[in-house]
């Protein structure tokens, strides 16, 4: 949990691990409104070895107001080590919330995550 703070208002906002159809719906809203919802989904969304998902709540909302999802493969590096590595992809804000702060909040989460080798708290 944290506060955000935004003009002359804070906000008490939180960023939780979700599942990938509690960021379907938002993806659709904000990237996609025109495509039919399968649309939305990408290979890996619902493979825990390849993806985390997050999303950051305002207040007591049910819905998420901005997601992003945390996407890892192996690749081999230039010492011919197998390394993991992260991608964030399909990061979207509600339109009504955008401006206000909270997709970076979510992008520093995820950011120290992906640091951390993964592993949500």
């Amino acid at each position: 949990r944290g506060i955000c703070s935004h003009r002359k208002k804070a906000t008490e906002i939180s960023v939780r691990v979700i599942p990938a159809q509690i960021v379907w719906p938002l993806r659709h809203e904000v990237m996609w409104p025109s495509k039919p919802l399968e649309y939305v989904k990408i290979p890996g969304d619902e493979d825990a070895a390849m993806s985390q998902h997050y999303g950051l709540f305002v207040l007591d909302e049910d819905e998420p107001v901005s997601v992003v999802s945390l996407f890892w493969e192996s690749r081999e590096s230039q010492a011919g080590v197998d390394v993991r590595v992260a991608q964030f992809r399909k990061f979207c804000t509600r339109v009504s919330n955008q401006r206000r702060g909270y997709g970076k909040r979510l992008l520093e989460r995820l950011v120290a995550d992906a640091r951390a080798g993964g592993g949500a708290s």
